[in-house]
This record gives C-alpha cells, sequence and structure tokens, in this order.
C-alpha cells in the first residue's frame, strides 16, 4: 500500500483514515475500528451525507474515470 503521492507508508507511522460506519463499526466482522487511537463521529451519517453530495452535483451524475485503487504485485 501506498500513499496517493506514490510514497510507502512508514510502519511506525500515525494516519487518518475516514471509514464508513459498516466498515468502523464491525461489518463482516472487520470492526476496523476497534483498534484506532482516537474516534470520532460525524454528525451525519455517512449515507445522509452520501445521498447530498450526489444531488448536488451535475445531473447524470458521472462516475469518476481516474484510478482509485491500483493494484500492483502479487495478491498476498
Amino acid at each position: 500500500m501506498r500513499l496517493a503521492n506514490g510514497s510507502a507508508l512508514n510502519p511506525d507511522g500515525r494516519y487518518t483514515l475516514v471509514l464508513n460506519d459498516f466498515l468502523a463499526t464491525g461489518g463482516e466482522g472487520l470492526a476496523l475500528g476497534t483498534r484506532a487511537l482516537k474516534t470520532e463521529v460525524l454528525p451525519e451519517g455517512d449515507l445522509d451525507a452520501f445521498v447530498a453530495y450526489l444531488r448536488a452535483q451535475p445531473q447524470p451524475v458521472q462516475a469518476p474515470t481516474d484510478a482509485r485503487f491500483v493494484v500492483t504485485g502479487a495478491a498476498r
């Protein structure tokens, strides 16, 4: 995994992540938020924020065309 600028993650570094409710609270048994040093619940639910964002976009909404995730090397 690399940062958006291509640099490697520092194994000892601390990073800020934004997770949706499903991942943060244990969806699929992941509970990714349980090991966080600090958590903050936003005042608006992620689905409500997403719907508001989509409504504010020019219609019809066009999906992004840039690569959001790039897989390199062999899968583990």
